[in-house]
């Protein structure tokens, strides 16, 4: 699993640490004499929930860190851990029970204390510079401890300097040469260059160190079924969801799969079963999305709406602060329009883009720091609206600024980035420039000439593919 998954939901630094996590057993030896509880029975549960989180089994991870406070209701890292765990879920709860470490913080250890103030510097707000100063601390305090060396790279991406964060991680594995994700969160460094191969092999690393835990043959059958390699990604797929049925992120790369195979009823399928075995309605919305756009792709535009309206219903019910859920809403309203326009409802998607427009209107206004984070979405949503309306050569004109820019990650549970592309393909063999469609078909074809959607197009173009992607890609 990419932890940009979990990365993605929220949260930063936090899910920095669950995303670059490392081998539990080394770890939780370290920690043994670093933790301050009054309870034995609380401090076993602590260590099974550590072992779960590391191992990215998050539900799990909140049960465990909930019965160890059941046991000792000031165990400090037991909170903070929890709140990391629930922030995508319940952000005000979370926030509650990382101030709640901090109360208790006097009476920790000095590791304890250090890392009570990273973690204190992101959820609590207090700002770029004091969480850049903890974590500078902390990895002082303790070198050899390999969370100071995760913060500073999640820090790190979060500032938008990959090569050293993967630095960072390579720094990681001169302590640890076996410190199994580390080599997970290379792979995925090597997928944001385009270095397939590499992070075959990085991932394969991971896999060999780690063959009892779901998330190495997830990243693998991430990578796989995203290059077309179909069958290797249902295998590794598959294997993951054997070791742990409820990994979500397992049922959402087979959707991937199955949505580059055309299978697009399947794809929605997938999709709704990883929704379905998460709990919040806040960090399900990943899922709903890519299930509405698969629907969608299959004709099914009736159905693919209702999903978000439900999912827009659900989370306005359930949360009472508009502060917690923040840009969601906007997506989902987005993803309407979008679904409309490629529809041909343009009169609706108007409506529905206008609306959107004014819910990111609103939230820009509270945090003007999230104004470039809306404005891809927007972009695509007014593109496709001007295809809808007959602009087919404004709709191009669009989406050509829109893939050049560089996308926010490589791979996505949708492949959106890829989906557009193809897009802006059929829109100019609509219009007959069909060598430009073949242009910008190429990007997609190169990374899977697998992918159905973009096959449908060359064969309609006639435009040559390669019948299968290359055993292994550099």
């Amino acid at each position: 699993m990419s932890k940009r998954h979990l990365r993605r939901f929220a949260y930063g630094i936090l899910i920095a640490v669950l995303g670059i996590a490392g081998t539990a057993g080394a770890y939780l030896t370290f920690f043994k004499k670093d933790v301050t509880t009054s309870s034995s029975e609380a401090y076993r549960l602590y260590e099974k929930g550590r072992e779960n989180e590391l191992k990215l089994y998050q539900r799990d991870a909140i049960a465990a860190y909930g019965e160890a406070l059941g046991h000792d209701c000031k165990f400090g890292m037991a909170m903070l851990r929890l709140g990391a765990n629930l922030y995508d879920r319940d952000p005000g709860r979370a926030r509650s029970l990382v101030q709640a470490a901090v109360n208790v913080r006097d009476d920790l250890s000095r590791h304890e204390r250090l890392l009570v103030d990273v973690y204190a510097a992101r959820a609590l707000e207090q700002g770029a510079e004091k969480e850049a100063l903890a974590i500078e601390a902390f990895v002082k305090a303790f070198p050899s401890d390999p969370e100071g060396h995760m913060l500073r790279a999640g820090l790190l991406s979060k500032q938008g300097k990959p090569e050293l964060a993967q630095a960072e991680f390579e720094t990681l594995l001169t302590i640890d040469p076996n410190y199994a994700t580390a080599y997970n969160s290379l792979g995925y460094y090597a997928i944001g260059r385009g270095e397939f191969k590499k992070a075959e092999d990085y991932f394969l690393r991971y896999r060999f160190l780690a063959p009892d835990q779901a998330n190495p043959y997830d990243s693998l059958g991430e990578l796989y079924a995203n290059t077309g390699r179909y069958e290797e990604a249902e295998e590794n797929l598959t294997k993951a969801l054997a070791i742990k049925p409820d990994f979500f992120p397992s049922h959402g790369h087979l959707g991937t799969m199955r949505f580059g195979k055309g299978d697009f009823r399947g794809a929605a399928e997938e999709f709704e079963t990883a929704a379905s075995i998460i709990e919040s309605p806040l960090a399900r919305l990943d899922f709903t999305v890519a299930a509405a756009l698969s629907l969608r792709e299959g004709g099914e535009t009736d159905r693919a709406l209702a999903l978000l309206e439900a999912w827009q219903a659900e989370v306005k019910s359930s949360l009472t602060s508009e502060a917690t859920y923040g840009a969601r809403p906007m997506r989902a309203q987005l993803l309407i329009a979008v679904i409309q326009a490629l529809s041909g409802r343009a009169t609706e998607a108007e409506a529905s883009l206008a609306e959107a427009k004014k819910m990111r209107e609103t939230l820009v206004a509270k945090h003007p720091d999230r104004k470039k984070d809306t404005e891809g979405g927007i972009a695509v949503a007014e593109a496709l609206l001007k295809g809808a309306s007959g602009d087919k050569a404004g709709a191009i004109q669009d989406l050509e600024k829109v893939v050049a820019k560089p996308p926010d990650r490589e791979f996505g549970y949708f492949p959106g980035e890829m989906r557009t592309r193809v897009r802006l393909a059929e829109l100019y063999a609509d219009l007959g420039r069909n060598e430009e469609a073949a242009e910008a078909l190429k990007p997609v074809l190169a990374r899977n000439p697998r992918f159905a959607p973009a096959l449908g197009l060359a064969n309609r173009i006639g435009l040559a593919v390669p019948e299968k992607p290359a055993p292994t890609r550099s």
